[in-house]
């Protein structure tokens, strides 16, 4: 005969036990100049490339700090013309291609949607 041994009880503990948490020593607060100025590789590569894009975009605005005539107003009006009229060549060089693609991909879309119809769930 097989000889059966009786299960026991699994033993629960609450998150937060006082009990477990007894063990473990707190971890020691790190001082505000370790929090401030304690950053990583990739911190560290991340605010070198922010770094290069903003000095590009600063370099293609003819930005000089040293000159008097610094006009925070005209540079903030610059921005935005520059956006806009990227925006515009961005729809006026990329219109046509997508709507010669769209007018084949839209229709195949549709008839691919039909014709799976009644294979869907």
């Amino acid at each position: 005969m097989a000889k059966t041994d009786p299960v026991e009880a699994p033993v629960v503990t609450k998150i937060g036990d006082p009990v477990r948490d007894a063990g473990r020593a707190p971890k020691p607060q790190r001082s505000l100049q370790r929090r401030l100025f304690s950053v990583g590789l990739l911190q560290i590569a991340g605010l070198t490339a922010v770094s290069v894009v903003l000095g590009l975009f600063l370099l293609s605005l003819n930005f000089d700090p040293n000159s008097d005539g610094l006009n925070l107003r005209g540079a903030v009006w610059s921005v935005i013309q520059g956006i806009f009229q990227s925006v515009l060549w961005l729809v006026g060089t990329l219109g046509k291609p997508f709507l010669a693609g769209a007018a084949i991909v839209v229709p195949a879309f549709l008839l691919w949607r039909l014709a799976s119809l009644p294979f869907r769930k």
